[in-house]
Order: structure tokens, then C-alpha cells, then sequence
């Protein structure tokens, strides 16, 4: 038995839009048109991607295939059943979600599969396989509350959703988490020596400009100084953070325990905690426009929304530990883990900007082209 999934849709529908090229070229008598779209249609249809049940294995299968006769397999996975610890369906209205977990190579993984109108055929295949899933509807409208800003406990499926991580390839779940220590905040008592560094380089350039009226230099002299506050507070992070007592800074996740390095605790000691003493895991994120900054004649902004880690607070029998960002560790490799052994995980969406860093960089480009404007303008004048 064997189920059709949304990319093959995708690329059919396609393959429809596209036929009307082949009538457009015959009717305008080009030949050569005619050959290349209708090769390009010939293979549109035959793109084909299901899921299959087979000797006791759910297979998915890529391939190019004509009048029921194979050209060739360009992708294979075999899941065995055995090997299937959890399978959840999702319906969001006419497309149906499949996750499904399973041991392989020593960890877990997940697949994920879309498919269209076709709830019942998945259902029987899943039945025929005895494979035991749980079927939900709510999902999308769970995560819709969460892009709100509503607080609510996150799963498998809303991590997923959230952070893009319903690939067509499997994802591993992973139980080590390094953290980046440079890019964690930088403590009080050290930021007086970052905003000394920033300031000779600020006195400089304000003397090159002054004394020279060279802007081309001065603002070079502006982009160093910006680039020594990030390289002298991820110098100063790297070094405070760093426990030689114990400098492992990995998160490590288990079914039954989770271990925090030391450098997120004030007592600057590490502490496996069973997972009924955690008792949450508080998750802030929002929205970053990755792309284009620049405005159009509407002035209005361009660019795609990428979602991030804005702060990552574990809370234990310990107190509460050292906020985390997206910059500082892979969230949603992390989420996923947390989810996937039933940690107690609350979302939020916050209105706290994502990577400030973006808007620093838009303000430095903008500023450098003002610059180099004028001191165009000062030449020909």
C-alpha cells in the first residue's frame, strides 16, 4: 500500500499550469518551444514521492516514474516498525501532518510527512502496519495562540511548527547541546572595559575626521570601533565563563535527567537535575526579517520573518539559571529534545527584538553610505 505525498501534489499541479505552455508554443508554431516544455511537463508528471508499507518497513521513495514503469530512484529511507516509538497525525484542515519517531543508529529521529485530502488513506495504511498513533486536530490553532503571544506548554509538533523543522528529511534528536560561550551576556563588572575599548577607538576616529576631514577614514574607524565592542565582549565572555574546575558547557538531555554545565549557575557548578525537578523551562522567541532591509517607495520593509530563541530560563530546585539565546546554542535542536523526553517546556512569543545585531549592521551600512555621499559631495564642491 502506498500514499502519495504534498510534494508530488505540488509538482503535478504544477505540471497542469504548465501544459497550457505546450498549447501556447503549438499555437505560435515554434517547435523548439513545443520539445522543451513538453519534455518539461513529461517530467513534472513524472516526479513521484509516497510513502509505502512493504516487509514490515515504511518506506519513502523519490523517484521518476512513466506509465507505471520506473526511470529512476533518486531518494530511498527505510523506516523498520519495529523501530517506531511514537506516531503522531495531524489534521489541519485538508493537509494531514505525520511525525514519526524512531531508534535508529544508536538515538532518535524524527520524519516528517505531509499529505493532501487523503486522512483515511493514511489511516489504514497506519492501521495495516499496527503501528499505534495518536490523531489530532488542534495543533495549528495551538501554535496560531503561541505566534499571538499567548503562553502555552510547547510539544513536538508546535517546535516544529514554529522553527521550520518539518523537513523532508529526518531530524536527529540530539542529547549533547553545546553552548557558545563568547556569545552569552556579558556580566556587569565587565562592561566598563568593553566601553573603554570602544571609546579610544571612538577618540580616533572623531580625530581623523576633525583633523583631516577625511569621512571615508572616519567611518572605517566607526565600523572598527563597532567591531571591537563585539570582539572585545566575546573575548571577555569567552575567558569569564570558561570554569577550569568544570569546563564542560554542553546541556546533555535524557529520558530521566537533565545536566547544566556550571557556567549557568551563580555557584559556578554544574547540576544534573531528574526530570521532576525541573520544574520549567521558560521559552521567549520572535520573529527576526532575514534579507533585504531596504524600503521600496512605499516604505515598506521587504525581507522573509525567521523565528529565533530570544531567551532560554531553566527553572530548578536550583533557582533559575542563566538566560539563553538562539546566538548562544541551537534552540530548536534543543526544544526538540526537551519536548521529545516530556520536559515541562512553557512558550511565549515576546516583543523583545531578535538578534539586535541586524539592526546594528542596517544603522553602520546606513551611516557608511551617508558618509561616502558627502564625501562625494565635498570633492565636487
Amino acid at each position: 500500500m502506498q500514499v502519495k505525498l504534498m510534494s508530488e501534489w505540488v509538482t503535478n499541479f504544477l505540471a497542469v499550469i504548465f501544459s497550457m505552455t505546450i498549447i501556447l508554443s503549438v499555437l505560435s508554431e515554434d517547435i523548439q518551444s513545443v520539445v522543451t516544455n513538453t519534455i518539461f511537463v513529461a517530467v513534472l508528471f513524472a516526479f513521484q514521492r509516497r510513502l509505502i508499507l512493504k516487509n514490515n518497513a515504511l518506506i519513502t521513495k523519490s523517484q521518476f516514474a512513466l506509465l507505471g514503469k520506473t526511470i529512476y530512484v533518486f531518494n530511498r529511507q527505510s523506516i523498520d516498525l519495529s523501530a517506531i516509538t511514537e506516531a503522531v497525525l495531524t489534521q489541519k484542515r485538508h493537509k494531514y501532518d505525520l511525525n514519526i519517531t524512531y531508534e535508529q543508529g544508536g538515538g532518535h529521529k524524527i520524519s516528517h510527512f505531509s499529505f493532501w485530502r487523503q486522512g483515511e488513506l493514511v489511516k489504514k495504511l497506519l492501521a495495516m502496519s499496527s503501528v499505534k498513533y495518536v490523531f489530532k486536530t488542534s495543533a495549528k490553532q495551538h501554535t496560531q495562540s503561541v505566534n499571538r503571544g499567548e503562553r502555552g506548554n510547547a510539544t513536538k509538533e508546535t517546535v516544529s511548527d514554529i522553527f521550520h523543522l518539518n523537513s523532508s528529511r529526518p531530524t536527529d534528536i540530539k542529547t549533547h547541546h553545546s553552548i557558545l560561550r563568547f556569545a552569552l551576556p556579558l556580566p556587569d563588572n565587565k562592561k566598563k572595559i568593553v566601553f573603554s575599548v570602544v571609546g579610544v577607538c571612538l577618540f580616533f576616529a572623531i580625530i581623523v575626521v576633525v583633523s583631516a576631514q577625511n569621512w571615508i577614514a572616519g567611518c572605517v574607524l566607526l565600523a572598527v570601533a563597532y567591531l571591537s565592542y563585539w570582539l572585545t565582549k566575546a573575548h571577555l565572555c569567552n575567558k569569564y565563563y570558561f570554569i577550569s574546575e568544570s569546563p564542560q558547557s554542553d546541556i546533555v538531555v535524557s529520558d530521566n535527567s537533565l545536566l547544566l554545565p556550571a557556567l549557568l549557575f551563580e555557584d559556578r557548578q554544574a547540576h544534573e537535575f531528574k526530570k521532576e525537578q525541573v520544574q520549567n523551562i521558560d521559552l521567549k522567541w520572535n520573529y527576526y526579517v532575514a534579507g533585504s532591509f531596504l524600503t521600496d517607495a512605499t516604505f515598506q520593509s521587504r525581507g522573509v520573518k525567521q523565528p529565533h530563541v530570544v531567551e532560554l530560563t531553566f527553572v530548578t530546585e536550583q533557582g533559575m539559571t542563566l538566560a539563553l539565546s538562539g546566538t548562544a546554542i541551537d534552540g530548536p535542536a534543543l526544544l526538540l529534545a526537551l519536548t521529545h523526553n516530556q520536559y515541562p517546556v512553557s512558550i511565549e512569543r515576546t516583543s523583545k527584538q531578535a538578534l539586535p545585531m541586524l539592526t546594528h549592521i542596517r544603522i553602520a551600512v546606513i551611516f557608511a553610505i551617508i558618509g561616502i555621499i558627502i564625501s562625494s559631495m565635498i570633492r565636487f564642491i
